[in-house]
């Protein structure tokens, strides 16, 4: 599952996800030669089966949710400073 998948180009980061997913499940998941479950027990999936394990289901990044965690963080500038909490 693509996290944060990017706001422009998305077609194409879906494509490098999904064709690199695939190569991943094929070397260490799905079985050769099949292109799908069958009663022999073979297990595997064709690169475009949007049914696949392997089909990115994507998260896209939200701009306004990354502006509200720097919001309410008192911004980057708080996050960094040596009087912060988390630096003593």
């Amino acid at each position: 599952m693509p996290a944060l998948t990017p706001e422009l180009d998305t077609e194409r980061y879906l494509q490098r996800f999904r064709h690199k997913a695939w190569s991943l499940f094929r070397e260490h998941l799905y079985d050769d030669g099949a292109a799908f479950a069958n009663p022999d027990g073979e297990f595997s999936f064709d690169l475009d089966d949007e049914r696949a394990p392997h089909a990115p289901l994507a998260i896209h990044w939200i701009r306004s949710l990354a502006a509200g965690i720097a919001l309410r963080c008192g911004g980057p500038d708080r996050l960094n400073s040596k009087n912060s909490r988390d630096t003593k």
